[in-house]
């Protein structure tokens, strides 16, 4: 259908109030998919469902949809803030120069982005990264 997401795991919380509550209350479920949606309202859900604990920023998975680039930016702009860039345990952007669909990609934000933060989370980093900004 035309305009509907999937939802993947996200399912189990609409089975029962406990699957619901229990899913809610894993902040990891959370943050391993905070990049799996073209949706900045449901990045900024997911992000605030994560609570404090380490996140997955797979940035590829945002640069793989040519209808959804504008989002996309937005929700480049929500991760490459301080406090989410900080949280990373994971952070994915291989992508370099254009993406495939001829589109800028996220490399010179992500590489200011990583030039003030501190990693403390961070235990895998996979990026290609220009040498100027």
């Amino acid at each position: 259908m035309t305009g509907t997401i999937a939802l993947g795991w996200v399912l189990v919380t609409h089975v029962n109030r406990y699957w619901r509550e229990v899913a809610l209350e894993d902040f990891s479920l959370w943050a391993r998919d905070v990049c799996s949606h073209h949706d900045e309202t449901v990045v900024k859900i997911f992000l605030s469902r994560s609570g404090t604990v380490p996140l997955n920023l797979d940035l590829d998975r945002l640069n793989d949809c040519s209808q959804c680039w504008g989002k996309n930016i937005d929700i480049l702009r929500v991760l490459m803030t301080r406090a989410i860039i900080e949280r990373a345990e994971t952070l994915y952007s291989s992508e370099t120069g254009r993406s495939r669909f001829g589109h800028h990609c996220f490399n010179p934000t992500l590489t200011k982005a990583m030039s003030y933060v501190n990693f403390a989370s961070l235990k895998e980093l996979r990026a290609h990264l220009p040498q100027s900004v």
